[in-house]
């Protein structure tokens, strides 16, 4: 399987020394990982994916787009969720009269996350 680092790399619009700056390897090391030539080190996967915002799974080319987009999909929603409990607890926090009502509705969301987990990870297996 090929590797989408160079796809991801024309996409972000830079070039391969930049790239190679940003996560400390050569540009030629870049060149070798987008030709196929040469594996990055694993902590050199990691370096990538966290630099792209993907799954390294994705940027290794083991992980379809459409299952990419189900696991970025479900990780937007759990951030959605936590933005929303920390806006309950700074209502909480303003009106400590209402914190059953504040707490019922955090449970609420925490729900809402234990179910994006379980669907993560359900995907992931």
């Amino acid at each position: 399987m090929d590797n989408r680092l160079k796809k991801l790399r024309l996409e972000k619009n830079i070039s391969q020394q930049k790239l190679a700056n940003e996560i400390g390897v050569t540009r030629q090391a870049i060149s070798l990982f987008e030709k196929g030539e040469r594996e990055p080190r694993l902590e050199t996967w990691i370096k990538l994916a966290k630099y792209f915002d993907v799954p390294k799974e994705y940027l290794q080319g083991s992980m379809s787009y459409s299952e990419y987009k189900k696991l970025k999909e479900s990780r937007d929603k759990t951030f959605y969720y936590v933005d929303k409990i920390e806006k309950i607890m700074s209502k909480m926090l303003k009106e400590p009269n209402k914190s059953e009502k504040y707490t019922k509705e955090i449970y609420r969301e925490f729900d809402s996350i234990k179910k994006e987990l379980e669907n993560m990870q359900n995907f992931r297996q």
